[in-house]
């Protein structure tokens, strides 16, 4: 789907940029100072996901700001978006950071795993206050085509290393190792 087309479907904006957020919709997502940092900016927002706190986020937004619930066709609309903002306090290595690099998509991130070891420091969130958050996110979306490169060798890394078969082939020759090491 492009990006005029889910602004269409949502009915946003399609001239403006299009910032997504994925994942469950929990506290220690942060998924609130997000929807309150880009109520002040000309972009939209749109939240892929559900959770507890769905009706509290849906309470907090703005006509620029969609909460769209969980959709099957999530990872294939990574494409139609301009960035991708994480404010989470916690993650695992997060599947949600590592598909949209694999979809070339830049993500701004606070520094939780994963985002730490792929994301260069520039990307990485200090504070997820709304009015520090809204200023780090302008500065980026108003300087895209820089960041897009900055993210190239994360957007490469995933793409050569965290793709299934590569990391099957990891695994498997690890544990022959360890096999080899007990013989």
């Amino acid at each position: 789907m492009s990006k005029s087309e889910l602004c269409h479907l949502f009915g946003l904006e399609a001239n403006i940029p299009l910032i997504f957020g994925v994942g469950r919709l929990v506290k220690l997502k942060h998924f609130e100072q997000l929807v309150n940092a880009v109520k002040t900016l000309k972009a939209n927002l749109v939240i892929l996901g559900d959770g507890p706190e769905r009706d509290n986020l849906q309470a907090l937004a703005s006509d620029n700001v969609i909460i769209a619930g969980y959709r099957e066709d999530a990872r294939s609309l990574l494409y139609a978006a301009d960035l991708m903002v994480i404010c989470s306090d916690r993650e695992g290595f997060s599947l949600a950071l590592i598909e949209a690099l694999q979809s070339r998509l830049p993500v701004l991130s606070t520094p939780v795993a994963g985002s730490k070891e792929l994301l260069p420091p520039s990307c990485l969130i200090e504070s997820t206050e709304p009015s520090v958050l809204s200023l780090f996110i302008q500065l980026h979306l108003d300087n895209l085509e820089k960041l897009n490169t900055t993210l190239e060798p994360a957007f490469d890394f995933v793409a050569n290393e965290l793709k299934i078969g590569r990391v099957a082939e990891r695994t498997h020759a690890l544990y022959d190792k360890l096999l080899d090491a007990h013989a």
